[in-house]
């Protein structure tokens, strides 16, 4: 692949989407983005696309986006393409941790089995927040690189 372009159009196929502008609306950009980028009036997308790109489709690597080096997708990634891409979803919501209350009804165990299960939920939610810091990075040097 030759350019910017010609890889976003190649990236639409693989992730499966119908359109453009379905693609467009799966990563939550105004489809003349999209529409300008492949019309070449845009040479390469914009900061705000590339995180979105990477939100909606983790497994895409940013670097043969904007490069053209390696592959489209990460090779052993544990991402998978979302079915059906979900604008607008929202983060489950995670309730304030504290301390347990404890009625007669609730035993110990199941008190620790809660609080174990709200760790788990904060260590999911921090792992996210690590990559989406990570990717962010990715690509800030990606664009440092595509300015040189």
């Amino acid at each position: 692949m030759d350019s910017t372009a010609e890889r976003l159009q190649e990236l639409i196929r693989i992730v499966g989407a119908k359109s453009v502008s379905a693609f467009a609306v799966s990563i939550g950009v105004r489809s003349t983005v999209l529409a300008n980028m492949l019309g070449g009036r845009m040479s390469k997308p914009s900061f705000d696309t590339l995180e979105k790109i990477k939100a909606q489709y983790p497994q895409v690597d940013l670097e043969w986006l904007v490069m053209g080096k390696g592959q489209p997708l990460k090779a052993a990634t544990a991402y998978s393409l979302p079915a059906q891409p979900v604008p607008g979803a929202s983060e489950p919501d995670i309730k304030l941790l504290g301390k347990p209350e404890l009625t007669d009804k609730t035993s110990p165990q199941a008190a620790l089995a809660e609080c174990q299960k709200e760790l788990t939920a904060w260590k999911e939610k921090a792992e996210t927040y690590r990559q989406l810091a990570e990717d962010r990075q990715t690509i800030i040097e990606l664009m440092k690189k595509a300015a040189r």
